[in-house]
């Protein structure tokens, strides 16, 4: 447009549009005349900003506190079921094996001891007249007292042969220990290595005499283990004469065991006597001058 053009053209402007602009002002910006300060741009920049910061952090948070209480986001609802009900599983064997063993102690009728054994099982009482030793497992000592012993003698031919052996031997000979394997300190075998054991045969080499005496003692013959043992009724054998004696339990083996004073039967001191039978060989073990546990000890070594 040209000049003259534009000239001419303002000129046909309405003078009150004029006036009207004359007396317009342009409006006050928010916050002027309201006694609020308007914020600056930067500030209008960085709210988004603070906002996304405030969501991260919520986020943090709430993704800590589902961890703490063991929460996965990768567990599905029925994992979730199976878990508690597992617990609750757990809860309840807890609680039936606690009332298990309410009723086991209930039975005992008693408190065991720290060893898991009953007092029962330690304690010694007298029963009609015999001191009795409970002990744990498949022993059980039971020592009878005896005023009385007897001595059995049996005879027959002349053998037809004899066979004689060490200690050592003899014991191949029978199949079962004949040898105890503790022994007091002061105790050694008679003869120790000699040949002075026998098996006697008859004319039809059956055995008829295997009766055999193994003595260990002391240097002044104080103190005395012997051990005599046989298959065949002969010879010389120490038993009780009262056959009503009450019967005792080492390692799984039936023993009588007695108690006698000086004076029974000719005996000049106190001893024990011990009488069993093992895989058809029959044995007594009769003791001198020994302690009780000494002999205890030294007949359970035999038995093994």
């Amino acid at each position: 447009m040209k000049i003259d053009q534009i000239i001419d053209a303002i000129g046909k402007i309405k003078p009150e549009y004029v006036k009207e602009a004359e007396q317009w002002k342009p409006e006050e910006k928010s916050g002027k005349g309201t006694g609020k300060r308007p914020l600056p741009w930067k500030m209008k920049r960085l709210l988004p900003l603070a906002a996304c910061l405030a969501l991260v952090i919520l986020g943090s948070t709430y993704g800590i506190w589902q961890y703490n209480s063991g929460y996965s986001g990768d567990k599905t609802a029925a994992e979730s079921m199976e878990m508690a009900q597992e617990d609750m599983a757990s809860r309840e064997e807890a609680a039936e094996e606690r009332e298990s063993d309410g009723m086991v102690s209930a039975e005992d009728g008693g408190e065991s001891t720290g060893s898991g054994q009953s007092d029962e099982a330690t304690q010694e009482s007298a029963v009609n007249g015999n001191v009795t030793e409970e002990q744990p497992g498949d022993t059980k000592i039971k020592i009878n007292e005896v005023n009385e012993l007897a001595t059995m003698i049996a005879c027959g031919n002349a053998p037809a042969r004899q066979e004689f052996y060490t200690a050592e031997e003899l014991e191949d000979y029978y199949g079962v220990a004949i040898l105890p394997e503790q022994l007091p300190e002061d105790l050694s075998l008679s003869n120790y290595g000699e040949q002075n054991y026998h098996v006697a045969y008859n004319e039809e080499d059956k055995v008829m005499d295997d009766n055999n005496h193994l003595i260990y003692q002391n240097r002044d013959e104080s103190r005395k283990l012997e051990i005599t043992v046989w298959t065949v009724e002969m010879g010389e054998t120490t038993g009780f004469a009262n056959n009503n004696l009450e019967k005792s339990q080492i390692l799984g083996q039936e023993v009588i065991i007695g108690h006698f004073k000086n004076g029974t039967t000719g005996q000049e001191t106190d001893g024990y006597l011990a009488v069993y039978e093992k895989s058809g060989v029959n044995f007594t073990v009769q003791s001198n001058g020994l302690t009780e546990e000494e002999f205890i000890s030294a007949l359970t070594g035999l038995v093994r």
